[in-house]
């Protein structure tokens, strides 16, 4: 009986702040995004800009 292992047929690779943040700003049209990576967690904060009818704000997040 064997246990699953995510690396048995390939290697690990590095994942650094800068090129999540590098990845997400791409996506998300210039919203201004920060990444940090903790050893139990991936924390995203930012704004982002929000559109309701004829309006426009900036809205702070976070997820943690």
């Amino acid at each position: 009986m064997s246990t699953f292992s995510p690396f048995k047929n390939g290697i690990p690779i590095t994942v650094t702040e800068a090129m999540i943040e590098k990845i997400l700003r791409m996506k998300s049209y210039g919203q201004d995004i920060k990444v940090e990576i903790t050893p139990k967690h991936i924390v995203l904060s930012g704004t982002m800009e929000v559109k309701k009818m004829m309006f426009k704000k900036n809205v702070a997040f976070g997820l943690h």
